[in-house]
């Protein structure tokens, strides 16, 4: 009976020597498994730590990059601003040189109109002189004619 509670007990002392070494490939793969995990979560942080350096090197030129377009904008305001005024001002004195032009065609119109006025009152005046140009050449001819 010694025997057999023995061999039981060596039975019992054998499986659980096959748990322990079960138990222990278990331990070791889970341990290799961690030491995986820890090397693919050093890769991944890695991974992280590049994407967020590369982000926001992209973030920072994004930044100088908007800044340079906020200054060129500005440029570009100030001076569209400074055309505008141009043109308004060259609009302005656009519309007085035209008021200008109008005016000094009125004034050519009328003194045009004088000048033809005069020309055919002095057509007139000249026409009468030469009549009376003409009379009084007959008178001295006839005169002279009369005389001899």
């Amino acid at each position: 009976e010694m025997m057999m509670k023995i061999k039981s007990l060596e039975r019992e002392v054998e499986k659980l020597a096959t748990l322990n070494n079960t138990l222990q490939e278990v331990v070791e793969s889970r341990e290799a498994d961690d030491r995986k995990n820890v090397t693919l979560m050093q890769l991944l942080n890695n991974q992280l730590d590049e994407s967020k350096r590369r982000s926001q090197e992209i973030l920072d030129e994004e930044k100088a990059q908007s800044a340079k377009l906020k200054q060129l904008n500005v440029g570009l305001d100030s001076k569209v601003q400074q055309l505008t005024d141009e043109l308004d001002l060259l609009k302005r004195e656009k519309e007085q040189l035209q008021r200008q032009a109008e005016s000094d065609l009125h004034d050519y119109q009328s003194k045009i109109e004088q000048l033809k006025f005069d020309m055919k009152y002095l057509h007139s005046e000249l026409h009468s002189f030469k009549n009376q140009c003409t009379k009084q050449q007959q008178e001295v001819t006839n005169v002279r004619a009369s005389a001899l």
